[in-house]
């Protein structure tokens, strides 16, 4: 995991999940709440969006409104588990748009190399981090 001296892009960001063999993306809009289990692909940007697409999933993100990223090591309210996590904001005082969680298996800790990489990451994005804009060279 590589942190740039002037801070992170979304490039960066996406490249650090890498890290992760699967990731639980929780997306909740109105009623609902979707989850979907993903591996973490490689990925291209094109007019403007961050594109990941594999078989499995095709994700999008408006790069302009991506602006701020939130890391959390905490226990979930139903479960009591330790649950690791990303939130994903357009902007600090924003609501999260997207939650990224770590993946582990029911009833399974996390082990230690995934948790290793998530605390390198925690350390970047626990207090909140604004992202790099965009630009050519931040571009995969």
């Amino acid at each position: 995991m590589i942190e740039r001296q002037k801070g992170w892009s979304a490039s960066d960001f996406f490249r650090g999940l890498r890290a992760f063999p699967r990731i639980r993306v929780v997306l909740t809009t109105g009623p609902s709440v979707y989850e979907a289990i993903c591996v973490p692909s490689d990925f291209r940007f094109q007019a403007g969006h961050l594109n990941a697409m594999t078989p499995e999933y095709h994700w999008h993100i408006d790069v302009s409104r991506f602006g701020f990223v939130r890391s959390w090591d905490e226990l979930h309210a139903r479960s009591d588990r330790r649950v690791l996590f990303f939130s994903l904001h357009e902007h600090q005082e924003a609501e999260a748009f997207l939650r990224i969680y770590i993946y582990r298996p029911p009833r399974q800790p996390f082990g230690e190399e995934i948790e290793d990489a998530f605390m390198r990451m925690h350390r970047a994005f626990e207090m909140g981090r604004k992202l790099l804009p965009h630009g050519p060279t931040t571009e995969d």
